[in-house]
C-alpha cells in the first residue's frame, strides 16, 4: 500500500505533553472529589449550634472550591480538544489525543455528577435535619432558662412576658413532636408546666391586688367625703344614710399574706380598715344624732298646741292637796310635799337635761384640747404668723364662757327652770360668737390653702386623736371638724331646749322664754353671718358699729334714675352706723353668680 501520513514529531511530543498533563491534573481533582464524598459520610456532625454552624460553612467552602476545580477541568478538556485541530481522518496521532482528552472529560462529569448526589445523601439532608434538631434544643434551653427567671421575679411582675415565652414554648413542643425529639420535648414541658402554674398563681394574685389597691382608692375616696361631711355644718340625714351605705367593705383582710400581697399594699389596707371603721362609726353617730333631732323637733313642734291642755290636766291631778305636808284625800298616801320632792327627783334625771350638760362638758373639753394643740405647735405655718387667732379667731373668749360661766351653772341646775334661767341670763353673752362665725370663712380658705397632707395640720389632727383617745373617745376627725363644732354647738341649745319643753309641761312658759331669747340670739349671730360676705371689713370698724340689726339689697337711684338690678348696694344697719358695699364680681357671669362678694373699703 501507498501513500502519506501528516506527521510532525515535534508536534506530536508537544499535544501528548499537554494531553498527559491535563489527565494527570483532572485525575487528581477528581480523586479530591472522591475523597471529599467520603469523607461527607464520616463527618461527625456538633451538637452545638454555633460549632455545627461552623462546620456547615467549611464544608461549603470546600465544596464551592472543588466544584469550582471539577468545571475549571472540564473547561480547560473543551479547550484542549479544540486546539487538537483534526482537519483528516489521516491525522491518526491528533485523532487518538482527542479521544484521550474526551475520556478524561467523561471521568470529570461522573466524579461531578457523584460528588453532588453524595452531597445531597450524605450532608445536606442530614445536616438539615440536625441543624433543625439543634437549634429546636438551643431555643428550648433558652426558653426555659428565661421562663425560669421569670418565677423568680418579684410576685409583683409583669406576666406579659412570661405570657409570650410560654406561647414560644408551646410552638417549641409542636416542632419536637414534628421532628421526633421527645429528649427536648420532656425538659421544655416540665418547665412550662411549672412556668404555667407559677403564671396562672401571679395573675390571680395580681388581680386580686388590683382589686385591693381599686378597694383603697375607693376607701380613701370615701373616707375623703366622710371628712368633708365631718366638716360641714349643712349635712343632710339622706347624704349620710347615703354614704353609709356606699362605705367599702374591708373586713377580708387575711388573704393578704397567702396572695403575697405588697407590704405596702398591706399596711395601707390594714391603716383603712382601722380608719373606715373609725370615720363608719362617727357618721353613724352622726346620723343617729341628726335623727334623735330631727325626732324630738318634730314631735316638739306638733305638740305645741295640745301643751295648754296638758298644764291644765296636770293643775288637777292632785284636787286634795292642802300644800301643807299633809296626805292628800285621792287615796295614794303621798303627801304633796313628797310628791314635789318625787317630782324634782324625776326632773333631776330628765334625759334632755342630762344630754345637755354632758355634750356640755365634752364640748368644754374639745374646746380645750383644741386650744392647746393648736396654739402650742412649735412649727406653725407661714399663714398663721405666730398667731393661732388667725385660724381660731376668739377661740379663748368661748372657751372661758362655756368654761368659766355656763358649764358651772348647768352643772349646779336644780331643774329646768334653772336651765331656763340661766340660758336667759347668758343669751346676751352668746354674741361672743359672733366674731368667730365671721372669721370663719376666712378660717376655712386657711385651711384650704394648707391642704390636707400639710405637716401642720397632720400634727395637730394626730395630738387631737390621741388626746381624745386618752380621753375615752375613738373618732377621728379632722381639725376642720373640731373648727365647726362651735357654730354646731350654738345651734344645737335651740333644740334640746325645746326638747326639755316638750317632756317638762311644768315649765313650758319658762323654757319657752328661754327658747324665745336664744332665737333672738341666734337671729343676730345668723345676720352677723351676712357680713361674712364683706372683704377687707377689719374687727375693729366691726366693733365700733355695734349690733347688726338689720341688711339687705337697695336699688340705687342717680340723677333721678333708677340703675339697673345688677348695680344694687347692700346695707347694713347697725346699732352704731349704717355700711353701704358694692357687689364685685372676679369673672363671668356664672362667677359672679357664684361669689356674690361685697367689699368694705374702710375711709
Amino acid at each position: 500500500m501507498g501513500g502519506r501520513l501528516m506527521y510532525c514529531h515535534d508536534q506530536w511530543i508537544e499535544r501528548r505533553a499537554a494531553v498527559e498533563s491535563y489527565a494527570r491534573h483532572a485525575g487528581s481533582i477528581v480523586s479530591a472529589a472522591a475523597d471529599c464524598a467520603a469523607q461527607l459520610a464520616e463527618e461527625s456532625l456538633s451538637d452545638r449550634l454555633s460549632e455545627l454552624m461552623s462546620q456547615m460553612r467549611r464544608q461549603e467552602a470546600l465544596k464551592e472550591e472543588l466544584l469550582a476545580d471539577l468545571q475549571s477541568a472540564k473547561e480547560h478538556g473543551e479547550t484542549l480538544v479544540s486546539n487538537i485541530n483534526i482537519r483528516s481522518r489521516l491525522q491518526g496521532d491528533r485523532f487518538s489525543d482527542a479521544i484521550a482528552v474526551r475520556r478524561v472529560l467523561r471521568r470529570v462529569a461522573d466524579a461531578e455528577s457523584k460528588f453532588n448526589r453524595a452531597w445531597a445523601e450524605r450532608w445536606q439532608g442530614p445536616v438539615t435535619r440536625h441543624l433543625a434538631a439543634v437549634t429546636l434544643a438551643e431555643e428550648a434551653e433558652r426558653v426555659a432558662a428565661a421562663l425560669k427567671e421569670r418565677m423568680a421575679d418579684p410576685p409583683e411582675a409583669d406576666i406579659k412576658e412570661a405570657e409570650r415565652l410560654l406561647n414560644e414554648a408551646n410552638s417549641l413542643l409542636a416542632k419536637a413532636a414534628a421532628i421526633e425529639r421527645p429528649d427536648v420535648a420532656s425538659k421544655l414541658s416540665e418547665v412550662c408546666r411549672q412556668a404555667e402554674s407559677d403564671t396562672e398563681r401571679r395573675r390571680l394574685m395580681q388581680q386580686r391586688n388590683a382589686e385591693l389597691a381599686d378597694l383603697a382608692r375607693r376607701t380613701e375616696d370615701w373616707a375623703s367625703i366622710g371628712m368633708d361631711i365631718l366638716g360641714r355644718s349643712d349635712v343632710g340625714l339622706d347624704e349620710l344614710d347615703e354614704l353609709l351605705r356606699h362605705q367599702p367593705s374591708l373586713s377580708n383582710l387575711d388573704t393578704l399574706s397567702d396572695l403575697m400581697a405588697p407590704p405596702a399594699l398591706r399596711t395601707k389596707l390594714t391603716t383603712l380598715a382601722s380608719q373606715a371603721h373609725t370615720l363608719g362609726a362617727t357618721l353613724a353617730r352622726q346620723r343617729d344624732d341628726l335623727k334623735r333631732c330631727r325626732q324630738k323637733l318634730a314631735y316638739a313642734l306638733t305638740s305645741e298646741d295640745t301643751q295648754t291642755g296638758e298644764d291644765d290636766a296636770e293643775a288637777t291631778i292632785m284636787p286634795g292637796s292642802a300644800g301643807n305636808g299633809e296626805a292628800d284625800d285621792n287615796g295614794s298616801g303621798i303627801t304633796t310635799d313628797a310628791a314635789a320632792a318625787v317630782e324634782a327627783a324625776i326632773r333631776k334625771q330628765n334625759p334632755v337635761l342630762k344630754e345637755l350638760i354632758d355634750t356640755e362638758r365634752r364640748y368644754v373639753e374639745d374646746l380645750q384640747r383644741v386650744w392647746d394643740v393648736v396654739s402650742t405647735d412649735e412649727s406653725p405655718p407661714a399663714e398663721l404668723a405666730g398667731d393661732a387667732c388667725e385660724l381660731l379667731a376668739n377661740w379663748p373668749d368661748l372657751l372661758a364662757f362655756h368654761r368659766d360661766c355656763l358649764l358651772p351653772e348647768l352643772l349646779t341646775a336644780d331643774s329646768e327652770a334653772d336651765v331656763a334661767e340661766c340660758f336667759q341670763r347668758h343669751c346676751d353673752q352668746l354674741q361672743v360668737y359672733q366674731q368667730y362665725c365671721l372669721n370663719k370663712p376666712a378660717a376655712d380658705s386657711l385651711l384650704a390653702r394648707l391642704g390636707r397632707n400639710h405637716p401642720f395640720l397632720q400634727r395637730c389632727e394626730t395630738r387631737l386623736h390621741l388626746s381624745d383617745e386618752a380621753s375615752g373617745g375613738s373618732a377621728l376627725l379632722p381639725l376642720s371638724a373640731y373648727l365647726l363644732k362651735p357654730v354646731q354647738r350654738v345651734q344645737k341649745y335651740q333644740l334640746l331646749l325645746a326638747e326639755m319643753q316638750r317632756s317638762c309641761p311644768q315649765q313650758r312658759a319658762a323654757l319657752g322664754k328661754a327658747v324665745e331669747s336664744l332665737l333672738a340670739a341666734l337671729s343676730v349671730l345668723n345676720d352677723s353671718m351676712a357680713l361674712a360676705e364683706v372683704e377687707g371689713l377689719r374687727r375693729s370698724v366691726l366693733s365700733e358699729l355695734g349690733r347688726v340689726l338689720l341688711h339687705g339689697d337697695f336699688q340705687v337711684i342717680e340723677d333721678g334714675k333708677l340703675l339697673p338690678s345688677n348695680k344694687t348696694r347692700r346695707v347694713y344697719l347697725f346699732s352704731c352706723g349704717l355700711l353701704v358695699c358694692k357687689r364685685i364680681s372676679s369673672g363671668g357671669q356664672q362667677q359672679q353668680q357664684q361669689q356674690q362678694k361685697v367689699r368694705y373699703t374702710p375711709p
